[in-house]
This record gives structure tokens, C-alpha cells and sequence, in this order.
């Protein structure tokens, strides 16, 4: 106890201590989320080093994995931490197969007794029950993410107690899971933007030499070279032609 402080004053400091610690991590960790992602902009490591954060950054969490629904409606693991990823990348679930979540909730929810799941497909279930040790897992915390029309799902796992995940650590997975969308949001349309600036640029250098082609043809006259250097031009506007 600090001189001249109230009795219970320095456990009640600690109490608050105690609840602004994670914070702010959490604080630390969305702050610095963007920043790790702009260095390494949009690449297969996306959702790794998305996960590694959200891990490190929420409480209770000692384990986690991001699944991504893809075209097929399929979900698929793009991500995990404590977990064997190459194996369980070699499975993909079924939306009924992915445990017993509602996949049609926004909210963060809770899954305990793993044991009580069994998948319809056997060698789903053996992959899980050992690359994903879902055996082990005692509380699961499933958070939704979305961006633009893709789903994806934030699961983060603890294997020592079926309190985990109190209503702090939810709000502050939430909070990760919106971050995250906004993130990806960005980028998809930074990624996008780039691709339209580069079609751009090619047709930019295709007008320049088709109206190149066109002047020295109207100086010249048409000679037997003129229909192999229009084509040319076309070719090079053209995805996937080589000839």
C-alpha cells in the first residue's frame, strides 16, 4: 500500500491493473495490426499473421485457425496457430460440418465439448481429431468475418478451461474480427485498384501504337508488313496470347 492511500485502495489499483493489462494489449495489438500488414501488403501470409495477432492479442487464447468459404461454398483452413495447417489444408468442411456454429451470425460464440462432435465425413473427423486436436480443446471462441461478399471465421481455442472467453475477451475478439474486415476490405480494393491500373496502362501503350501503326501507314501506304504489326498490337492487349 502506497503512503497515505486508503485501505483496499492498492487491491482495488491492482483489480484495474489487472483489466487494463489486456487492453492494452489489445490496443497495442490493433494499432500495430495495420502497420505489420502494410509491410507485407496482400500475400498467401495474409491470414497467418492476421491469426498470430489475434492469438497473442486476446485473452485466453492459446490456439486458433481462420477457415475462408470459398467459391465451391466450401470452408477451408487458410490458417493456424498450434495447429498442424498443412494437414488440415488438405480437408475442406461442408457449412453444416463446420462444428456447431450458427455460420449466419454476426455475434462471437462459444463452443465447449468438443467430444460431442462428430463429422459426417471420416476422414474430416480423423484430421481434426489430430492435426486440428479438437479432443483437447476445452472452449472455443468463433468470431465472424466478413468482407466484401467472402466469409471467413476467427476461431481462437483454449485447452485448459471451459470458463474461457469471459464477455471482455469476446467484446475484444469482436473488436479484432471488425479490424480485420476492414483490413482485408482495403486491400481487396487496393488489389483491385492495381489491376485496373495496369489493364489501363496497357491499353494506354496499345492506343499509342495502334495510332504509331496508323500514321506511319498513312505516310507510307500499306505494305505486306501492316496486317503482322496490327496484329501484334492486338496480341499485346489480349490476355493469355502469345501469338
Amino acid at each position: 500500500r502506497r503512503e497515505g492511500e486508503a485501505p483496499g485502495a492498492g487491491d482495488a489499483r491492482a483489480s484495474r491493473d489487472v483489466v487494463r493489462g489486456p487492453r492494452r494489449q489489445m490496443r497495442l495489438a490493433l494499432g500495430h495490426l495495420p502497420v505489420s500488414v502494410e509491410e507485407h501488403g496482400f500475400d498467401e501470409q495474409l491470414y497467418q499473421r492476421l491469426l498470430e495477432h489475434a492469438v497473442q492479442a486476446v485473452p485466453d487464447a492459446q490456439a486458433g485457425s481462420i477457415m475462408v468459404q470459398g467459391d465451391d461454398q466450401y470452408y477451408h483452413f487458410v490458417a493456424a496457430v498450434g495447429f498442424d495447417l498443412n494437414t488440415l489444408q488438405k480437408i475442406s468442411l461442408t457449412p453444416p460440418e463446420v462444428f456447431k456454429f450458427d455460420l449466419y451470425s454476426n455475434q462471437p460464440q462459444i463452443l465447449q465439448h468438443y467430444q460431442d462432435y462428430t463429422s459426417s465425413n471420416p476422414s474430416n473427423q480423423k484430421v481434426l481429431e489430430t492435426a486440428g486436436r479438437c479432443n483437447d480443446i476445452k472452449t472455443t471462441l468463433c468470431v465472424p468475418v466478413l468482407h466484401n461478399q467472402q466469409r471467413a471465421l476467427l476461431f481462437l481455442d483454449n485447452f485448459d478451461t471451459t470458463d474461457a472467453f469471459n464477455d471482455s475477451a469476446q467484446h475484444m475478439a469482436n473488436a479484432f474480427a471488425q479490424q480485420i474486415a476492414s483490413l482485408l476490405n482495403r486491400l481487396s480494393l487496393e488489389h483491385d485498384l492495381n489491376l485496373r491500373q495496369k489493364a489501363l496502362e496497357k491499353w494506354n501503350l496499345f492506343h499509342k501504337g495502334l495510332s504509331y501503326l496508323i500514321s506511319e501507314t498513312l505516310h507510307q501506304g500499306l505494305d505486306k508488313g501492316f496486317y503482322q504489326r496490327l496484329l501484334h498490337q492486338i496480341a499485346s492487349v489480349i490476355p493469355n496470347v502469345d501469338a
